[in-house]
């Protein structure tokens, strides 16, 4: 996989993490009612989003906010409304459709380069297996493990790895803008660039259609190896 290193701003996060603090974080972890095999768009993340599939007829989203300050209590309390003031919200007002977005406060984050690097956010979101995933994300990585449905994935700096079931059919379109595209599932190079990579893979009949594009990045798309995933994963 291509490294985040050529993303823009790199240098700036560097300097951030070069002088060691104590960890501030906010953890938020919200259940909601959700039919196997509706749609699922997760917009607006940052940083590291992790997709599993389970059996149960729910989503299940843990979302973690972490910043790095000093022990004087009052820059730890400080960090800790910054950490509070980014929300996850939840609509599940269209029949067989949750949109899952990230939002932030306005005043400066995440247009200001500063806060981006600062936060960290980890988002770990179990879903009912054969869903259909739209996802829209920023700079970070995206992991999906275990989806039976057709997914989509827009990531803008990052790389995004795929784990899906073997047995599975698919029409794979991976593209990258600067980075390499690799996968255990038979298709062909469609049409590689001087940085990045396009791939596709068409199978005949019923197929579960796959979409990913990075701008600055890798993709990977695996079949899942060893016992099938529990019906029931531990959160």
């Amino acid at each position: 996989m291509l490294a985040r290193a050529l993303a823009t701003g790199l240098a700036v996060c560097l300097s951030l993490a070069a002088a060691p603090k104590q960890t501030v974080a906010v953890v938020t972890t919200q259940l909601v009612n959700f039919a196997p095999g509706g749609a699922i768009r997760i917009t607006g993340s940052l940083g590291e989003l992790n997709v599993e599939g389970w059996d149960r007829p729910e989503v299940q989203i843990q979302f973690t906010r972490t910043l790095y300050r000093d022990d004087a209590p009052a820059a730890r309390d400080r960090a800790k409304k910054d950490l509070e003031a980014v929300k996850l919200t939840t609509d599940s007002s269209a029949a067989g459709r949750l949109v899952i977005a990230t939002v932030y406060p306005k005043r400066s984050f995440p247009g200001s380069l500063v806060s981006k690097c600062e936060i960290e956010l980890d988002y770990r979101i179990l879903v009912p297996r054969n869903s259909k995933l739209e996802i829209e994300h920023g700079m970070g990585d995206i992991t999906i493990y275990d989806i039976a449905g057709d997914i989509q994935a827009h990531i803008r700096s990052g790389d995004i790895v795929a784990q899906l079931p073997a047995d599975g059919v698919y029409n794979i379109d991976a593209k990258t803008g600067l980075g390499t595209v690799y996968t255990d599932f038979g298709g062909k190079w469609r049409a590689p660039f001087l940085l990045g990579h396009r791939f596709a893979g068409t199978s005949a009949g019923p197929a579960r259609q796959i979409s990913f594009r990075a701008g600055v990045g890798g993709i990977s798309i695996v079949k899942m190896s060893g016992v099938a995933a529990a019906s029931t994963p531990t959160p």
